[in-house]
């Protein structure tokens, strides 16, 4: 057990710190854009509009652009971390005397905390600047189930955080691990001058996600294909057919 986590801990500290970097670089991204709406706002329209619901706030500040953005940087942050190109990855890890397919597990499971703590990161930022936004909002045009509406009426908020949308929400955690399981698929294949082209495809499915419509059927495709990614990222590393070509 001491050898797997070991691994472990080897994704773990090589992305940690970029990662909390690309968090606090977001964060900031984030709430710059958000306090400038007011200003924006005021120039373009008059006083009795500058207060416009939290929820078209957010969406004007571009914030879900921001997010994918950081997201795509977080996928390259993660797959470099098990690639070998610089330096001597591939023969660091087999020094540990562990199976290729049991290292792709580790980073499997490394790249699906990381994603998850990702996702509730950026929850945790909305949250935030929603508190900033009731501070410059006069109480009288708003109630205290304001914020939580704005999840049912905005589509990035509602993908983000759906709270009582069982299909998003399970396809949400679907995601973070279809998005672990090919992260790590990607070095794996890396390692042995190949390319793993469903990390693009699920990359894609996610941020093109959060535009689908309300039907179940929209919501729940997206999950088929990340489920479909899953066992294919799985079945290609578990049978061990590399790790018997270079024993």
């Amino acid at each position: 057990m001491k050898k797997y986590l070991s691994v472990f801990m080897i994704y773990v500290r090589s992305s940690f710190y970029k990662f909390v970097l690309l968090l606090t670089a977001m964060a900031a991204v984030q709430t710059a854009l958000f306090l400038r709406m007011p200003e924006k706002i005021h120039k373009h329209t008059n006083m009795t509009h500058k207060f416009m619901g939290v929820e078209e706030t957010l969406q004007g500040s571009g914030l879900f652009i921001v997010f994918g953005v950081a997201f795509v940087l977080l996928t390259v942050i993660l797959c470099y971390a098990g690639c070998e190109l610089s330096g001597k990855q591939g023969y660091t890890l087999r020094r540990l005397r562990i199976k290729e397919n049991k290292v792709f597990l580790m980073q499997f499971s490394a790249n699906t905390m990381f994603y998850a703590m990702f996702w509730f990161c950026e929850i945790v930022i909305i949250r935030f600047l929603m508190q900033l936004y009731l501070k410059d909002v006069p109480e009288e045009i708003y109630t205290n189930q304001m914020l939580m509406l704005s999840f049912y009426r905005n589509d990035f908020l509602g993908a983000l955080l759906p709270l009582s949308d069982t299909v998003n929400l399970v396809r949400n955690i679907i995601w973070i691990f279809a998005m672990g399981a090919s992260s790590a698929l990607f070095p794996y294949l890396q390692r042995r001058g190949k390319i793993a082209f469903s990390l693009l495809i699920m990359t894609a499915i996610v941020l093109v996600g959060f535009a689908a419509g309300d039907s179940a059927g929209t919501k729940a495709l997206p999950a088929v294909w990340a489920v479909l990614i899953i066992i294919s990222s799985l079945w290609r590393t578990m049978r061990g057919d590399y790790d018997e070509k270079e024993a």
